[in-house]
């Protein structure tokens, strides 16, 4: 119930910051389990909403462009969207610095060809608790929440690759 009670205010939160700056962002009333729902301009113009991936898996991961083991992560993951892109998996990439022009900048340097989005105000990385990045979620077909992962190491690819084959399986 807290959990649901700190969603319900985080989404009233962003309404009233969606109304004072424009930027995009809908929250739907939360289930436990499911994914927080969510609009927010990519990189490369677009704005994308978490729900128009609903029959995907999506692998949802927050970061920031100072962050050195969320770069390790970002290129490691641009494998994973090159052997599981056609199969149904939607990479979305949730950068939080406090220009957009880091998360572009920081996703051509790495030759990133998944969706790059830009948190204007963190407050998307709010509603996820993201704490600690990289902040990873695995979010299945149904927009369901399967695991959340903070940090990253290369010992770990192999279970997110499993996990991925797990989700595209069902």
């Amino acid at each position: 119930m807290v959990m649901r009670t700190k969603i319900f205010a985080t989404a009233v939160a962003v309404a009233i910051c969606t109304y004072c700056n424009g930027s995009l962002f809908a929250a739907d009333e939360v289930d436990d389990g499911s994914a927080p729902d969510f609009a927010l301009k990519s990189t490369t113009g677009p704005n994308l909403r978490l729900s128009e991936y609903r029959g995907e898996v999506v692998l949802l991961t927050f970061w920031a462009s100072w962050c050195g083991e969320c770069r390790t992560q970002l290129k490691a993951f641009e494998a994973l969207h090159q052997s599981y892109g056609e199969s149904g998996l939607a990479l979305l990439a949730v950068n939080l610095d406090p220009q957009m022009a880091q998360a572009r900048d920081t996703a051509q340097a790495l030759g990133l060809t998944y969706a790059v989005l830009h948190d204007v105000g963190g407050v998307v990385g709010e509603m996820y608790e993201v704490d600690d990045m990289p902040l990873v979620v695995f979010i299945d077909r149904e927009g369901q929440v399967r695991e959340v992962v903070e940090g990253f190491s290369r010992t770990e690819q192999d279970h997110y690759a499993d996990q991925l084959r797990n989700l595209l399986r069902e």
